[in-house]
């Protein structure tokens, strides 16, 4: 996901649509024009989890994760997840289950973004 951030110079939401499909990592499966599903969005204590979906096998998935840590007078933090190999877990999923699978190192990396 970075090398597509940096192919944009960091200006994802200044491109056009093109210039973003065409430059979308090959494993990444999703279409921000016609995104079925839709990004979702969790709230956990202080963090806020921005989900992603992928198809995998005609089911969705949670493709990758961006999660802001935000602690009042302490400092903000921004992290990156991706799973390990495909994808454990199912779009569908409870908001807690999706949340444990994204902090189990076994399915998904974490790195600072």
């Amino acid at each position: 996901m970075m090398d597509w951030y940096l192919a944009m110079s960091g200006q994802l939401h200044e491109v056009d649509d093109a210039t973003l499909i065409n430059n979308m990592p090959s494993d990444l499966v999703w279409n921000p024009i016609n995104s079925n599903p839709n990004v979702r969005v969790v709230v956990d204590g202080n963090s806020t989890f921005i989900l992603h979906p992928v198809e995998q096998e005609n089911n969705w998935y949670v493709g990758y994760a961006i999660e802001q840590v935000v602690n009042i007078g302490q400092g903000n933090a921004v992290y990156r997840y991706h799973p390990n190999n495909n994808s454990p877990t199912i779009w569908n999923n409870d908001d807690s289950t999706i949340i444990a699978d994204l902090r189990n190192t076994g399915k998904f990396n974490k790195k600072p973004w």
